[in-house]
Parts: C-alpha cells; structure tokens; sequence
C-alpha cells in the first residue's frame, strides 16, 4: 500500500529546498548560509527556520516546497471541506499532525498536510480512514484555522462570538472597479432603504453582504441580522439564524428584529412575499435593509421584486440600488504567459471593449494550480443606481430592455462589460467571462464574427 507516495513526488530527483528558494528570488545567498548555520546548530529544519526568522514568508516556502516536490498547493480558503471527509480523522490527529481532509475522490482520501514528508502522519491517515491517502501541500495557518473552523461543534454555529478562524474579505478585496466600489460605498451610507445583491447560488452574494457589514461603522448603528445560516459571527452585532421548525423564518424573524429598532438590517435572502413585504415596510419606517435576491442581473432584481407582490412605485422609493455578481476564476500569475485569441474570443470581447488590449492572458497550467491554468477567484460585478429615471419608467410600466439601457446610459457596467474589463487587465480569460456572465433565460443575440479559415464564426453573446 505505497499509494500515499504518488502525490509527494515524482520520480525525478528531488532538488534542495534552498536551491528552489534561490531559483524563485525568495531569498539571497547570504540569508540562505545564514538559516543554514543555525540549521546545523540547532538541527532543526530549514524550512522551520526561514520562517521563524521571517527570512522568507509561510506563503512563500509553501510555494517553494510545492515546486520542490512537485506537489499542488491548496488554497484551503478557497476551498470547502467534506463533512464526509472530516469525519475520518478525529480532531486529535489533525492537531497532533497539522493536516486535514479535504475531499473523498473515489477510494482515495485527499489530505492536506504542512509536512508532506510525514510518513508516520500519513500511516496514521490511512489506518483511522481505512482508505488510500493522496497528499497535498497547504500553509500551516491555514490548516490550523481550517482545523478550528470545521471540527466545531454545529452547535456552536448558533453562539455570538466572532470566528476569526473564517477569511473575511473587505470590499476592495473582492474585485470591484474602482467606480463601482465608490458607488457601493456611497450606497452603504443611505440611512433608510434597500441594497439588494443579486445573483444564483454560488455567485458570492453572503461574501458581498458580510464584507458590506464589516465597512459600516458597527460601534455607531445598530445592526442586526437574520440568515440562514449564520456563515461569520460578528462581535458587535446581534445575529439570528432561521429555524423553520421552531417557526423561525425570514419575515417573521424580520418582524421581530425590527421591534428592537435597528439602523440596519441585513436579510439572508428575500425569497418569498411575505420577506419582501416586511423589507419594503423596514425600509419605509427609517431603516437600511441590506438583502440578497435571486436575479441573473441587476434589471432582473427589479422585476423579481414586483413577481413578489411589490407595487412598483414602492420599489423606486425604497430601493437604493442592486449589485448583481458572478465569480470568474483567477489566471494563475505563476503559469501565466500571453497567447493570441481566436477569432471568436476577439469578436466576444470587442462587444464589450472597444478596442483590443496590447496582450491576451492565459494559464499554461502547473504543480501550483494544479494544471488548471487558475489560482483563485474574484468577482465581476453590475452595479445599478437607482436614479429618478429608472424610477419613473418602472413606475411607467417600462420594458426591462428599455429599464436596461437607460441604466447604461447613466454608467451601469453589464456583468459581461465589467467581465471583459478584467480580461484587459490579465486578471481572467474571455472564456471565464462568458461562462460566468451568461446565464439560463438570459436573452441571447448573435453577432457575426470575423470570417476566419474561409469559415465565418457565430459568436453567442
């Protein structure tokens, strides 16, 4: 049962940690002789070392050790963990060895480790699991916070304390254009009101509402919430997790927060009309309701309010503005190299942009992505005002088509259009943006690309 050994390296030698350090620029000769001395003096390892003297970032030895052995490296914050793949390894083990299972792929238990040389921590692995152990690399903080996030007790979820084990990202963080984020953030500072964040499962849309909390001044107003679940604890916010068994839902647990008057209050998900009718009433009794919605777009959000029952002069006094989102992968910035587009992905992007960029990015693929030519995720964004227009023809019965480009016409960027934004700027491919952007029941035209190879191309935008 030699399995666990195929992730660690493959059957090339395997280089010295200080000559990958040396090769990465991550650190000088000098520093290197240095930890290499007190390598000898104290005999521990030089890895422990580098980092323990700050000589050289836990991120980065991950990567050095990563390349070394020519093993991925896991991002356990952009990951989720198994709860099948949990209950394998009891806590005591996954502290004693600082590692964690991640995934169940088939016979094979997926295990993030600090050490992967750790044949005794691996054995161990294998005979609580009784199944075949795959290793890979991760940061030892992030495997200590991953431990304390998710070998908690579900119970615990419920308590008010503030999980610094879980990443919680600012706005800046999550990829807004810096026109955008000044407008969120301007919309987040309406005393009374309603800010709706659109989008399907998966989209980003509790990221975006927590990291909304966390720029309110939460010592000045009084913010409550109810959701479902309570994902991130806050300390100085009084949170309520839906229970529909015990009778707790949305509306009715909406209804009861508002009778402790709070300046803000943000909604897991307006899904039903009774949710969105005691939202609207929030809103027009003085108080800033902060929700998400399932729309495909910002316009979208709008009419899914009035399905709900919402008159629409009331939605045009009331709302303050939607952001609708997709989340689109990262290029990872180790394998990235410039390519030239194929003639469909040109006419895809000039759609948006009118003028080509100098270069077009993409991903190779290697042992750091996992040859999946990404590293991460970030957001794309449409962000719609509401203006005095917008609410005028929503009150006029306007066409979503006519409601939608006049938000163009006063500086809203489509999903797509901020997508292939971040194509210009190398951070994602055209192929990611229209995957994301385009969604079921979305409208569909057909632009006539260039004619390529005496075949001409239909491009559906």
């Amino acid at each position: 049962m030699e399995r666990h050994q195929e992730n660690i390296a493959n059957e090339a030698p395997v280089r010295k940690l200080g000559e990958v350090l040396l090769g990465l620029s991550m650190i000088t000769s000098e520093r290197l002789k240095y930890a290499q001395a007190l390598e000898h003096q104290t005999g521990k390892r030089l890895c422990d070392i580098l980092v323990e003297h700050r000589l050289v970032t836990a991120e980065d030895m991950a990567a050095a050790i990563s390349v070394q052995l020519n093993m991925p490296l896991i991002d356990l914050k952009r990951h989720m963990i198994q709860p099948d793949a949990l209950k394998l390894i009891p806590q005591e083990t996954a502290r004693k060895y600082n590692l964690i299972p991640l995934y169940i792929i088939g016979d094979s238990l997926i295990v993030v480790m600090s050490d992967p040389e750790d044949l005794l921590a691996i054995e161990e692995a294998k005979s609580q699991s009784k199944m075949w152990v795959q290793v890979a690399l991760g940061i030892p903080s992030d495997i200590n916070r991953a431990i304390d996030a998710n070998y908690k007790p579900s119970a615990e979820i419920e308590k008010r304390i503030l999980d610094k084990s879980l990443p919680l990202l600012s706005l800046p963080q999550l990829g807004f254009s810096a026109d955008a984020l000044k407008k969120y953030q301007a919309m987040l500072k309406s005393p009374y009101g309603m800010i709706l964040v659109g989008g399907p499962a998966g989209s980003g849309k509790t990221t975006t509402l927590y990291a909304s909390i966390n720029e309110l001044n939460r010592k000045e107003r009084n913010i409550m919430t109810i959701e479902d679940p309570v994902e991130y604890c806050f300390a100085d916010v009084k949170q309520t997790q839906v229970n529909p068994k015990a009778g707790l839902t949305f509306s009715n647990g909406l209804r009861a927060l508002l009778r402790h008057d709070p300046d803000v209050v943000l909604v897991g998900e307006i899904r039903d009309k009774e949710t969105a009718a005691m939202a609207v009433q929030a809103c027009l009794t003085g108080h800033l309701v902060l929700s998400s919605i399932h729309a495909n777009d910002a316009i979208g959000a709008l009419f899914r309010l009035i399905d709900l029952g919402i008159e629409p002069y009331l939605i045009a006094s009331t709302l303050v503005g939607v952001v609708a989102q997709r989340m689109v992968r990262r290029i990872c910035t180790r394998c990235r190299v410039p390519y030239q587009p194929s003639a469909m992905e040109k006419a895809v992007y000039l759609d948006e942009i009118e003028h080509l960029p100098i270069i077009f990015y993409k991903g190779e693929g290697c042992n750091l992505c996992t040859d999946t030519s990404y590293g991460g995720r970030t957001g794309i964004f449409e962000l719609l005002v509401m203006s005095e227009n917008i609410g005028k023809m929503l009150t006029g019965n306007a066409s979503y088509d006519d409601i939608r480009a006049q938000a163009i016409k006063e500086g809203m960027a489509t999903l797509k259009r901020d997508g292939m934004l971040k194509v210009k700027e190398g951070i994602t491919t055209i192929d990611e943006v229209v995957q994301a952007a385009l969604t079921p029941g979305a409208t569909i035209s057909f632009f006539e690309g260039e004619v390529a190879n005496g075949q001409r191309w239909d491009v559906i935008l």
